[in-house]
């Protein structure tokens, strides 16, 4: 989701939940700041998109009164009467029952700072059964675990009842407990739910231990396995500079890891490698010669750049592979950018997901706030028919501006999938199928369905409806720690062949479950799962090499070949707007195509370098950059607003400085823009700027760079609200660039009155 943010490595200290239970409580709240608090939940449920589709789809299987807005308007009384403890351990049962993974309260700490683990995980194999997957990989944590229990157990072994109920019936009294969305979804939250709970948004498991009746070649057997609690100790420590009674016990025997390597990692039949991004990885295997990604998560450090090494390995890496499988188990979401991005690498032009706003009096607040969101956002919303629940449709972003550099694989294409696949996973999985460019595999019968932009209460909430959704107590002080609220805001909708169809509940349907097998549980070296995948996968030979493999520099008087691939016989079309710049025959082999910008404009062009055979088109993208023609500025004092001056193709031509003279005023609505001019000196440079800044503090900057032979260096950084009146003085090495550039959140404002240059 666009608002998300990606997780944290923090350093852990381990003990028995029985001996730290005592510790895990809460923060205290006066009365009034309960109070609040729970007029904050009624106007969340108020807000709630989902509201009419939950009390249709659940309402009849929950006992007792589903609505959630009745059940909000009683936490007034347990607020100013109940405990700390009874008033947020109602808003979980609350929250949670929903079903809706988007959905969360976030407790407050010290509960917040711990976790509730297992010393064993569960998976699901063949037949739904559902059978211990993994060992933690934490050796203090197998200790603690009562070893004479825990070797008991092997990889492979049946679970048959928890704690003397089948899991059949505790997977149906845990589908209003542990926020899983479906029935796909909610599944797998019960078997994640066996042996992991976060102090986050769920209470610790009532007892301490936790008993498990499992069956090996049909022999049955239990063990009793103790809950260990998990401390992040960064924010225990945070709870040192609260002025209140409150006094953390000690933990037991503490030690300290990363908790991202909390488990053991599944076996595997080959090795997958790392990228520079720690959520992308790859691999071939060999046999089928079929390759894999590895997406864990949508929340990748930079959007653009994990886009770009998507890129890369499809040109490169894996060029070469028969299909491509891209490997989104357990991925919970994140970026709905990075997810509206990644298909066009995978179809021409694809159409990705909708959305529609509920019609409320708090939309028509944020939708209409610039500040908040984009104004093309508030512009459909401003089109809504009021007799209406819901505005017209609109996308988050633009498929047009989605797609960057076109298709770069050709060839066959699945995706697999299982019931923890949320959000953004969902988003790219529904947009895949949606226009039939490849195939879902699942674990699952679907994805688990969580389908909507979010907002939270620590987010754009509390920044565009401060008086609705205040800011809970303590946040300055524990962050993303402190206690918050999310809610589904905007509802998605698919698109293309499955236009108009939910995805909240009802998540992607697989074309094919293939589920993996137990002795792909029990050995790594077994591959039934990936052989059944490549048996339905369809045979194809296109494909299509460019090179440069994204973008190129060329200056205005010079020429650039573009070098093409194609392992048939093709035609080859070299096309800017609807222009034809050069066109070849490709024979089994390689052609090079003549880029000429003599006739075109300084800054970025689009390219089309497309592919004809007899039976399709293939097309893709690459970003040409035009400079001017050397040599390029020389010095004598100079005004920059005068000059040569190449825009940055991030920008469509209507908004950002494409189409307004430097001096002036730049309002920008979520894009980036820059502008660059190019000199040859390699004396001492004075940099004059002036203007003014009004921006989101720490999340929009105004930047300027020098970039020379020896790298890019940042000259200037702005946010928030400023006067810059500067005197920027450098040694550029070489031929040098002067670059600035304006990243955008929200819609920031810069005026710029004086931009020069002297030596």
């Amino acid at each position: 989701m666009i608002f998300f943010l990606g997780s944290v490595l923090c350093q852990n200290s381990y003990s028995l939940l029985g001996q730290t239970r005592a510790n895990i409580t809460f923060l205290p709240y006066t009365p009034e700041q309960r109070l609040q608090i729970a007029q904050s939940v009624e106007n969340l449920f108020d807000f709630y998109v989902h509201i009419d589709q939950k009390l249709a789809m659940y309402a009849k299987e929950f006992d007792g009164e589903y609505d959630p807005r009745v059940r909000a308007k009683q936490l007034s009384a347990l607020a100013l009467n109940g405990s700390d403890a009874d008033f947020h351990f109602r808003n979980v049962e609350l929250f949670a029952s929903l079903r809706d993974a988007h959905l969360s309260y976030n407790l407050p700490p010290p509960h917040s700072c711990y976790a509730a683990t297992l010393a064993i995980a569960f998976g699901i194999t063949e037949g739904s059964n559902v059978v211990v997957s993994r060992f933690s990989s934490r050796k203090e944590i197998l200790d603690l675990a009562q070893p004479s229990e825990l070797s008991k157990i092997q990889i492979g072994d049946q679970l048959v009842a928890v704690d003397g109920q089948s899991f059949q019936d505790y997977y149906q009294a845990s589908k209003f407990q542990l926020y899983g969305s479906g029935d796909a979804g909610s599944f797998r939250a019960a078997v994640r739910g066996l042996s992991q709970r976060t102090g986050t948004i769920f209470r610790m498991p009532k007892q301490d231990t936790i008993t498990f009746t499992l069956a090996r070649d049909q022999q049955v057997f239990s063990v009793t396995l103790p809950w260990v609690a998990s401390a992040i100790n960064s924010c225990l420590d945070n709870l040192k500079s609260v002025q209140t009674t409150f006094q953390p016990l000690a933990l037991g025997n503490p030690w300290v890891e990363s908790f991202a390597k909390f488990w053991e990692p599944n076996q595997a039949a080959f090795t997958l490698q790392t990228t520079t991004e720690a959520k992308i990885s790859y691999g071939i295997y060999t046999p089928l010669n079929l390759g894999i990604i590895q997406l864990t998560s949508f929340s990748v450090a930079d959007e653009i750049q994990s886009y770009e090494i998507f890129h890369g390995l499809l040109t490169n890496e894996l060029k070469d592979t028969d299909a491509i499988v891209v490997d989104l188990r357990d991925n919970g979401g994140g970026l709905s950018n990075f997810a509206a991005r990644l298909p066009t690498l995978f179809f021409k032009d694809p159409k990705g997901i909708r959305v529609k706003a509920k019609i409320d009096r708090f939309n028509d607040e944020m939708l209409s706030n610039k500040l908040a969101v984009s104004h093309l956002w508030g512009e459909q919303y401003a089109k809504s028919d009021r007799s209406q629940k819901f505005s017209p449709f609109f996308q988050p972003m633009n498929d047009s501006v989605a797609n960057i550099y076109g298709q770069a694989w050709f060839k066959p294409l699945a995706v697999l999938t299982n019931g923890n696949c949320y959000s953004a996973c969902d988003f790219f999985a529904a947009t895949i199928q949606d226009n039939e460019a490849g195939l879902i595999i699942g674990e699952d019968a679907s994805t688990g369905g969580a389908g909507a932009l979010v907002v939270d209460t620590q987010g754009l909430l509390s920044f565009a409806l401060p008086k609705d959704f205040p800011r809970f107590p303590f946040e300055s002080i524990f962050g993303s720690r402190a206690q918050n609220m999310r809610t589904p805001w905007l509802q998605a909708f698919r698109n293309g062949k499955y236009k108009d169809q939910v995805i909240e509940d009802f998540g992607v349907k697989s074309d094919y479950i293939f589920q993996p097998s137990l002795d792909d549980i029990k050995n790594k070296n077994s591959v039934s799962q990936w052989e059944r995948i490549s048996k339905v996968l369809p045979k194809s030979n296109n494909q299509l090499i460019v090179d440069p493999q994204l973008s190129a520099d060329v200056a205005q008087d010079d020429k650039l070949l573009i070098s093409v691939k194609s392992s048939t016989s093709v035609g080859v079309n070299l096309i800017l707007d609807q222009t034809v710049l050069d066109t070849r025959k490709i024979e089994n082999g390689t052609a090079q195509l003549e880029f000429d910008p003599s006739n075109l404009d300084l800054g970025y062009h689009r390219v089309k370098i497309q592919a004809v055979t007899t039976t399709e088109t293939l097309e893709t993208y690459r970003i040409i950059r035009v400079l001017p023609t050397r040599p390029w500025m020389t010095f004598s004092p100079m005004d920059l607003k005068s000059k040569e001056i190449v825009y940055n193709r991030f920008s469509l031509p209507e908004l950002g400085w494409n189409n307004l003279t430097i001096s002036g005023v730049y309002n920008g609505d979520k894009l980036n823009t820059t502008a660059s001019w190019f000199f040859e000196n390699t004396a001492t440079v004075k940099l004059r700027v002036e203007g003014s800044l009004d921006s989101l503090a720490g999340a929009e900057f105004w930047n300027w760079y020098v970039k020379d032979q020896t790298g890019s260096h940042l000259l200037l950084s702005k946010t928030g609200k400023a006067q810059v009146n500067e005197t920027l003085v450098f040694s550029p090495v070489g031929r040098f660039e002067i670059q600035t550039t304006m990243g955008n959140v929200l819609n920031p404002t810069v005026k710029i009155d004086t931009v020069s240059i002297e030596q």
